[in-house]
């Protein structure tokens, strides 16, 4: 009896021990509960005044307590049933533009409309445009129904970090990196200085988008800081002696840690002798940044740090063994040809020109009436100079709204209004202003009405779309002096300004002279050869003239006339009237 209570006691005190955690603290909580491949898993964090082998009340220079007792489960894949997953691959592997931005939302949509459950974002991009990057953290945080994942495949620098850690989770393939999302200034002349106010407040903003994942998803805020500004304090990485937490840490923060900051010791120390010296339970594992650098961390450092998930991933096979690809297939939604014809007619040198060709298509166009070939040149220009930043984003309706206003008051000016005055000021005013406009990329937040810019990189654009529509201007202008001066001698050219309906060529009869079929051939508005006008408008060299109560079309051999000078015809071929000075 007395060897039966003897086992009873012992079973007892066993299933006691069983239900006790190695720290000495019960373990109720039960198994954790997430993602499969989660990788560290967050624990609560005491608020309250250290204690003797507790944490140190948390701020924004550590990482939540952190547990990697289980590596392995941490590897499995994130998301996986029997019926396997609908998986979207969104490449984002070019600079970061509105032109992006738009093309990520269009993606989005789609992937969507097919009902997916999760969209990966293949992350191989040197960074872009803060507006832009914004938008899109923006567009992926309000996934909430889709699983979301950033594949850092070879590089995810600047905005391209910033757009990582906006996804649900991070993954990773060999030999990239990701991080260095400090604010740059890049010009017309490369990389530019940029103020320390303009600089923080500019961080400042970047930081929030940073801040908000550290929260949302657990990444260490000390590091996620870094990635933003150069470190003003060393920061370490710190672990529990019983519990195995993992912070990273401000090297001033260290002594509520119970340790000493190397840096400030005047005799070198190794980790272990400070480690030795700890009065808490905390030890200091090793210095991840030094005071003054940006962090951008490896693929094995971004594992290390949290960031991203310790298993590999390498090509787009082991990406569907990792989210669980139905069949193993991802759908990858590329960029369509309509993108890539719109990327390139945004370009400032094919806008430069666009907007020449419109210029002296509108130039000619007014000199001579009815739609013509420079009439229909002028109107492609005007469209795909309108069309193609609206498409992409660069532009939206007031840009359109002011372009046309101001086509619509020069046309007014030049043929209702007499003279020019306020009316084609205000044109050529809208539409300079326009077209620059159409040049400024987004600074996020979606908003349509127009406002002073605030980033530099704003600035920067405005500045290029002026460089740009002054320079195609200047041309423009020589081209005015072209068509002026020359166009009446050029073989082709001088019919094709006064417009491609053209009547028959005057052709002499068998046995009559070509001077004979000049003398009785009859051009726009009955006038014959010796009829005398006078000019109505200024011939440069094409222009109008008045004949009796006729206002004919015509043009010089050359020679610019003033309004108000009498002139004579000296030939005629079809609709086309050529006069000189009488």
């Amino acid at each position: 009896m007395g060897r039966a209570r003897l086992v009873f006691w012992m079973l007892l005190l066993g299933f006691m021990a069983a239900q006790t955690a190695p720290d000495g603290t019960s373990d109720s909580t039960g198994p954790a509960v997430g993602l499969a491949g989660a990788g560290p898993t967050v624990t609560p964090v005491d608020f309250g005044a250290p204690e003797e082998g507790a944490a140190p009340e948390e701020t924004g220079d550590e990482l939540e307590p952190v547990d990697f007792s289980d590596p392995a489960a941490a590897a499995e894949p994130v998301v996986e049933d029997e019926a396997g997953k609908r998986v979207y691959l969104i490449p984002i592997t070019t600079e970061i533009t509105d032109i992006t931005l738009r093309r990520v939302e269009s993606a989005i949509e789609k992937a969507k409309a097919d009902g997916c459950d999760v969209i990966v974002f293949e992350m191989d991009t040197p960074g872009g445009g803060v507006g832009a990057a914004v938008d899109i953290c923006r567009a992926i945080r309000d996934l909430t129904d889709v699983h979301t994942v950033a594949w850092v495949h070879r590089e995810a620098i600047s905005a391209g970090a910033m757009i990582s850690v906006a996804c649900d989770e991070i993954i990773i393939a060999p030999m990239s990196k990701i991080g260095d999302c400090a604010p740059i200034m890049i010009g017309p002349e490369g990389m530019q200085p940029m103020g320390d106010t303009e600089r923080e407040k500019i961080s400042t903003y970047i930081r929030s988008e940073f801040r908000e994942a550290s929260q949302r998803v657990g990444y260490p805020e000390a590091l996620c800081d870094a990635m933003v500004m150069r470190t003003t304090s060393a920061i370490y990485e710190i672990w529990h002696a019983r519990t195995g937490e993992v912070r990273f840490i401000a090297g001033h923060r260290l002594t509520d840690y119970g340790l000493v900051d190397p840096m400030t010791l005047t005799v070198p120390q190794s980790m272990d002798e400070v480690n030795a010296k700890a009065s808490m339970d905390w030890r200091l594992e090793r210095l991840v940044l030094d005071v003054g650098q940006l962090l951008t961390m490896l693929t094995q450092e971004a594992v290390d740090y949290g960031f991203a998930k310790p298993e590999l991933v390498a090509d787009e096979a082991a990406l569907a063994a990792y989210t669980g690809a139905s069949n193993g297939v991802i759908t990858r939604v590329e960029e369509t040809w309509s993108e890539s014809l719109a990327m390139f007619l945004t370009s400032p040198v094919v806008r430069g020109l666009l907007t020449v060709v419109f210029l002296l298509g509108f130039y000619a166009e007014i000199n001579s009436p009815g739609l013509g070939f420079p009439g229909v040149m002028a109107v492609v220009a005007l469209l795909i100079l309108l069309g193609a930043p609206y498409v992409t984003g660069l532009a939206n309706w007031i840009e359109v709204v002011m372009i046309l206003l101001g086509v619509a008051l020069l046309l007014v000016e030049m043929f209702v209004i007499p003279g020019f005055g306020v009316a084609g000021v205000a044109g050529l005013v809208l539409v300079f202003v326009g077209m620059v406009m159409t040049f400024v990329p987004s600074e996020g937040g979606g908003g349509t009405m127009p406002s002073l810019p605030e980033l530099q990189g704003t600035w920067d654009a405005m500045l290029e779309g002026m460089l740009t529509m002054m320079i195609s201007l200047v041309v423009a202008m020589i081209g005015f002096f072209v068509i002026g001066r020359y166009i009446g001698s050029i073989p082709f050219m001088n019919r094709l300004v006064l417009g491609m309906r053209q009547q028959p060529a005057t052709v002499a009869p068998m046995g009559e002279s070509i001077a004979a079929a000049q003398a009785t051939a009859v051009g726009m508005g009955g006038t014959r050869v010796g009829d005398t006008g006078v000019v109505s408008a200024d011939l440069r060299p094409v222009g109008r003239a008045r004949f009796g109560d006729a206002l004919v079309d015509v043009v010089t051999q050359g020679e610019q006339i003033e309004s108000g000078a009498t002139v004579r015809v000296v030939e005629v071929h079809g609709n086309r009237v050529v006069v000189e000075e009488a």
